[in-house]
């Protein structure tokens, strides 16, 4: 299901006299002009970082229905100009076996010292905002964004752009009439205005396989609290994932999550802690959880199931880490920024699970490359972060034979994770063998093809047997590698229910990664951290076999194949053997 933010098409469109003035703003504005591009340096990986632009290509198609009321109050999430070129630089020497700096992760002080923009640059960045009648919430820790509240006039005023409100296929939205315009002396501190309008469709429900429900409501009765004895009646326990990726033979060496600290993101997602605590509870596991919230609180509830799932999974596989559940109000491109801003400046877990997105198409390529960038940092300060790559297929928007990627799963510092179906001892790319190409509804099967975002090139990293293709064409590849996404048992709306969806891949590789993290920080090995290690392990092994390769099944466009594909990537895990691979001893 997609679920967007609330739009304004039921409030009265300014009247003529409106439209008159704001030109009249407009016109009366200075001349501005545009931040340089910056200068790349060769043999780091170092996209452009594209301007800042106005509504993305596909939403311009959608018919005009009139302005935003004056008063319309905005978020907005301003990203500053970090310097993107040292970044780049120290993150190839962290991940270069060959470096002195190998694997000496930076915390998030150095980071804002050495890539955040200076003391000056937020000052005066701030200081124009609140000339123009701009709220200022929060600034980041890391110097890379600035958190504001504006009227749809103020941003009118400071940006040289007016809201405007549109509708496309059933979907009403609004956004600004053009690029924003900004003063000569700001532009070059600001590479991105997240929050002018909410054409992105983020979505947020995970693939619902209901048989498990329909045996229960079928007479077998609901569980209470505590209640164990229909765990689980069908689909995949916590004790299957455990076997099938080798977590089990962790645990039984004594790793557990002892110490760790694990994350995921929640937007407009509550929970019900007695559904938490109960599957943990049916698990043998004691609870560690905790809230952190991000521009506001959530809504009471139990959501759609997102939060159970990933939080179940996370707590089932790994039952002794600390769980840490940022949570943000709103379901859009600011909620999924603002919350990962967050988690990188605290700075506090070792493992990010993310299971939200929407397609490239739909999306501006400044929001983008500068959540791109925040990603980047995470993997230099050694924080793993798994996105998951999508579940309507190679057809990301719903729109089948309308080939698209899965955002922030197609960001080149992302680990993008797709689905399998496991089958016996085997498995083999999920997929809806018969899919109703009328509707998608998270059930076609995993995401992953090629990104068509010209800022995000293959990385220099993403390399070995099989990422050359027929199909490629020099851009970004997904997923890297997969793991279960059908008929996993949760614990939901007081019951146990079967879901699925690379919503739930996502989590099962953050919970066993953090547990080769523990093996790893006990025996004073480098930590997983980000999305290169995924290559040096597939390439460089040595003796070990960190992944099996599933080479069955498609994702309704693309085969799985032998090595690396677009269905699975490098395939499953044995997380015993990434342990082993990446230097422990075991």
């Amino acid at each position: 299901m997609l679920l967007m933010r609330q739009t304004f098409a039921s409030k009265p469109f300014w009247r003529l006299s409106w439209v008159v003035a704001v030109v009249a703003i407009l016109l009366l504005l200075s001349a501005c002009g545009e931040a340089a591009p910056a200068q790349t340096q060769p043999n780091v990986y170092f996209p452009s970082q594209p301007s800042l632009s106005g509504l993305p290509a596909a939403a311009l198609q959608g018919t005009l229905q009139g302005l935003m009321p004056l008063d319309s109050q905005l978020h907005l999430t301003i990203g500053l100009t970090m310097n993107r070129q040292a970044l780049a630089e120290a993150a190839q020497r962290i991940y270069d076996p060959s470096s002195s700096d190998y694997g000496h992760f930076l915390s998030a002080q150095q980071i804002a010292q050495q890539f955040g923009a200076s003391s000056q640059a937020v000052q005066k960045v701030t200081q124009w905002l609140t000339s123009n009648g701009i709220k200022i919430l929060s600034t980041s820790a890391l110097g890379t964004s600035i958190s504001a509240q504006a009227t749809v006039v103020q941003v009118a005023q400071a940006f040289q752009t007016v809201i405007q409100i549109r509708s496309l296929n059933g979907h009403t939205f609004f956004g600004p009439n053009q690029a924003p315009v900004l003063p000569k002396d700001i532009a070059p501190l600001v590479s991105s205005i997240i929050g002018l309008d909410d054409f992105a469709q983020i979505s947020h429900t995970p693939s619902s396989q209901a048989g498990l429900l329909r045996q229960i409501q079928q007479g077998a009765g609901l569980p209470q609290a505590g209640d164990c004895t229909l765990y689980p009646l069908s689909g995949l326990s916590r004790d299957d994932l455990a076997r099938s990726y080798a977590i089990d033979q962790l645990q039984k060496k004594g790793f557990k999550g002892q110490g760790m600290k694990i994350a995921v993101i929640e937007l407009q997602e509550p929970y019900s802690r007695n559904d938490i605590a109960n599957y943990s509870a049916c698990n043998g596991v004691n609870l560690h959880l905790r809230n952190v919230q991000v521009d506001g609180p959530l809504a009471a509830g139990s959501g759609e199931g997102e939060a159970a799932l990933d939080l179940e999974l996370i707590a089932g596989l790994a039952p002794e880490a600390e769980i840490y559940d940022y949570q943000a109000p709103t379901l859009d491109t600011v909620g999924l920024i603002d919350t990962l801003n967050q988690v990188a400046a605290d700075d506090i877990v070792r493992v990010l699970s993310i299971s939200y997105g929407g397609g490239e198409l739909g999306l501006d390529p400044a929001f983008m490359s500068q959540f791109d960038d925040t990603l980047e940092l995470m993997a230099v300060e050694g924080i793993s972060v798994f996105t998951s790559s999508g579940d309507c297929a190679a057809f990301v928007d719903g729109q089948f034979g309308q080939l698209d990627v899965n955002f922030p799963a197609s960001a080149p510092w992302a680990i993008a994770v797709g689905g399998t179906d496991i089958q016996g001892n085997s498995e083999i790319a999920w997929s809806d063998p018969n899919p109703d190409r009328g509707q998608c509804q998270n059930q076609w099967g995993t995401g992953g093809g090629v990104s068509q975002n010209t800022n995000f090139p293959r990385p220099t990293w993403q390399m070995g047997t099989g990422v050359q293709n027929d199909h490629s064409n020099g851009k970004r590849q997904v997923p890297d590698i997969s793991a279960a996404a059908t008929n996993i048992a949760v614990y939901f709306q007081g019951q146990w229910v079967t879901f699925g969806g690379t919503s739930a891949s996502a989590p099962i590789w953050a919970a066993g990664t953090i547990l080769v993290d523990q093996v790893l920080q006990k025996q004073g090995k480098t930590l997983f951290g980000g999305v290169p290690t995924v290559y040096q392990l597939a390439n460089h092994p040595g003796k070990f076999h960190p992944f099996k390769d599933v080479t069955k099944g498609n994702n309704l466009f693309y085969q799985a194949t032998a090595g690396w594909d677009y269905p699975t990537g490098w395939g499953v895990p044995s997380f015993i053997e990434v342990a082993r691979a990446l230097g422990a001893s075991l």
